[in-house]
């Protein structure tokens, strides 16, 4: 059985309070079998990020959060959206995606 690695979103040019949709869609591109860690900062999503789930891909956040409530201090890793509100943020095309937080 292989060992997943895994690979912290920072690794691939993510900065804290900015927009990371193109570097999350090549991390989840590149490395599909693997493991994304997202750190307990808030980042900006703007356009849907697709990952074809049959690949096994895990996203992993500290703390993960999705509280639109209270952006201000939101306690982990927050996406913020900023994209059409009728279109999803993470669109997932299989069977096998992991979307975690602790």
């Amino acid at each position: 059985m292989a060992v997943k690695t895994f690979y912290n979103i920072e690794d691939y040019g993510a900065v804290e309070g900015e927009d990371i949709t193109s570097i999350l869609q090549t991390a989840m591109n590149f490395d599909h079998k693997n493991t994304i860690y997202i750190p307990a900062k808030k980042y900006y999503i703007s356009d849907t990020i697709t990952t074809y789930a049959t690949y096994g891909c895990s996203l992993f956040g500290a703390g993960f959060s999705a509280n639109l409530d209270n952006l201000s201090n939101p306690g982990g890793a927050t996406l913020v959206w900023t994209g059409d509100r009728n279109t999803p943020m993470i669109l997932i095309i299989g069977t096998s995606f992991i979307f975690d937080g602790a």
